[in-house]
């Protein structure tokens, strides 16, 4: 596996390149990449001022490690020199940050000590670098490495541009100074005499927000950077005010306006970067979408082979292996790989909706997947362990594990006991108090009255729920009115639940309480008849004795308006 290193260039400031950089790393961890940050801005960190690299910040970085291999003629070990930034740690993926010193009182004076035209005369600069990034390699094995540099013409500015990148990413302002320095510095790269010459990719930052025709000056200013650049600009970052005032990671705010465009220009920004890459897990992963869509079997398994070789510790690589493996018939093999994906990311939702996919027929499979995955629950957010556990007591209902379903419905209440929305305080309550009175085999009248106001009070005058859903409710709430001995709303709510079955199609399903399983709506037709004529014998349809006196020989005329008459297509 190589890293790819990308350098972040912008010949003046304030132009928002250490904000490009630091959004990227997080997008890149979000998608779950290992990210190593470098702030070789000296002269003006800029990287310890963003929150959530915080944890960094004061730490001995570039400087320091620079000055230890001056000091000794030997390349220092790297390992103290890069930190785990700690506050990014919920996402998928991993950053570390060098920063670019402590910045005590000894920093200046480091940082002015160190002669880097020295130390490439001396023929020391160029197996440093090389070392260096040897180093970052085989300590963090990263995917991506971004170099925050220095501006203008400097010999920092020339090491980040030159000697360090796979890709440079110049950023520049619309006016004059900007454009003309930033294409002589496109010309430089383009000119260098090195072997590997670092790609390009120019981003016009900040971009006003006016059309192109407004008076002609924002289109003349593009074609202008166009020409001097001898490239296309197809990457912009729009001026957002938020930016100007303060160094955050906006692409991992839900707060953002809904018309604000800096998050999607990011992506782009990303995306963009992310082709240049041909080596790395990103190209490989691109390579297998392609494969298993064209179901070229050779090509997929070339890829996987690929995968497992350079990347088997990664569990991308491990779910697409698995993916390749069901798409040309290897489930077994495929829920082997997609188990230990999941194990190594838990929050991996792609790897684990293949395993829901392959173990499809096999509730208790399935169960298994979700006990061990929540083993390791730290590092679920809430709302993802709630619904683990709600799937898990659904899973358990199934196999008829009563005791387990409402230990998991009520763990997963508890991580939310402030829920607020109605139709989950519904869910929630109806589905503790059902695995109660199936594992005990009795009636918590309280539990039922909890679930009957909230539908009572919610539910019962119109909803904005499918059909299906509100067929589900109904025959769910024949269970609360019997419950608390209310039998004449237990058989309307039957009677409500076949009606809005009625108008559904042949090839639509709906969720039936009996089985906690979707089934066809001939079959939900069929479960209402069955929970009618056990209402009549004064019992729910498992037996379970409701302690009500016999139901009049009128009440039983009207289970026949349950029965579900469907025409032939």
């Amino acid at each position: 596996m190589k890293s790819f290193w990308i350098t972040f260039y912008s010949y003046k400031g304030g132009v928002g390149r250490s904000l490009a950089l630091a959004n990227m790393a997080a997008l890149l961890a979000e998608r779950g990449r290992r990210v190593v940050l470098i702030d070789f801005d000296l002269e003006a960190p800029g990287l310890d001022s963003f929150a959530e690299f915080q944890s960094c910040s004061s730490q001995p970085g570039v400087v320091e490690y620079v000055t230890k291999f001056i000091a000794t003629q030997k390349a220092p070990g790297i390992e103290p020199y890069v930190h785990t930034c700690k506050h990014l740690e919920q996402l998928r993926g991993q950053v570390w940050v060098m920063p670019a010193g402590r910045k005590d009182e000894s920093y200046s004076q480091q940082r002015v000590a160190i002669d880097w035209v020295n130390l490439y005369q001396t023929g020391l600069g160029v197996p440093f670098i090389e070392n260096l990034k040897a180093s970052i390699q085989e300590a963090f094995r990263p995917d991506y490495v971004l170099v925050d540099s220095r501006t203008g013409l400097s010999d920092i500015g020339g090491i980040c541009t030159l000697q360090i990148p796979d890709l440079v990413i110049l950023l520049f302002g619309l006016n004059e100074q900007n454009i003309r320095g930033i294409s002589s510095v496109a010309q430089l790269i383009r000119e260098s005499p090195g072997i590997r010459t670092p790609q390009i990719l120019p981003v016009a930052t900040p971009v006003p927000q006016l059309s192109k025709d407004d008076s002609g000056l924002l289109r003349d200013r593009l074609e202008n950077a166009k020409k001097l650049l001898k490239m296309e600009i197809t990457n912009q970052i729009s001026y957002f005010p938020q930016a100007a005032l303060a160094e955050k990671l906006f692409v991992l705010q839900d707060d953002l306006l809904p018309s604000s465009s800096i998050e999607f220009e990011y992506k782009h920004l990303l995306d963009q970067c992310i082709a240049f890459n041909r080596n790395g897990l990103d190209f490989l992963v691109q390579k297998a979408k392609e494969f298993c869509t064209s179901l070229d079997k050779s090509k997929a398994f070339q890829i996987a082979d690929i995968l497992q070789e350079e990347h088997i510790e990664r569990a991308e690589a491990l779910f697409w292996i698995a993916r390749i493996q069901r798409t040309f018939g290897n489930s077994k093999e495929a829920k082997i790989n997609a188990q230990r994906a999941l194990k190594l990311d838990p929050i991996y939702t792609e790897a684990l909706e293949l395993l829901r996919e392959l173990h499809k027929s096999s509730p208790r499979s399935m169960l298994t997947v979700l006990n061990d995955l929540l083993l390791d629950a730290d590092h679920i957010e809430d709302s993802e362990l709630r619904d683990h556990y709600h799937e898990r007591g659904n899973l358990a209902m199934q196999l008829n594990d009563y005791e387990l379903a409402f230990q998991s419905y009520k763990a997963g209440v508890s991580i939310t006991a402030n829920d607020d929305l109605h139709f989950n305080q519904l869910i929630n309550s109806f589905n503790m108090a059902e695995a109660e009175r199936r594992s005990t085999k009795s009636n918590n009248v309280a539990a039922w009255t909890k679930v009957v106001d909230i539908f009572n009070k919610y539910f019962t005058t119109g909803s904005q729920h499918s059909q299906e859903t509100r067929a589900n409710q109904y025959q769910a709430m024949h269970i609360a009115y019997a419950c608390v001995g209310d039998l004449e709303r237990a058989r309307k709510s039957l009677v409500q639940a076949n009606i809005l079955a009625e108008s559904l199609s042949v090839v639509d399903q709906v969720f039936s309480v009996k089985t906690y399983t979707y089934i066809n709506v001939d079959q939900f037709a069929k479960h209402n008849v069955e929970m009618l004529q056990a209402l009549d014998q004064g019992k729910l349809w498992d037996g379970m004795n409701l302690n009500n006196k016999r139901v009049s020989n009128a009440a039983l005329r009207k289970r026949n308006t349950v029965s579900r008459r469907r025409k032939k297509p």
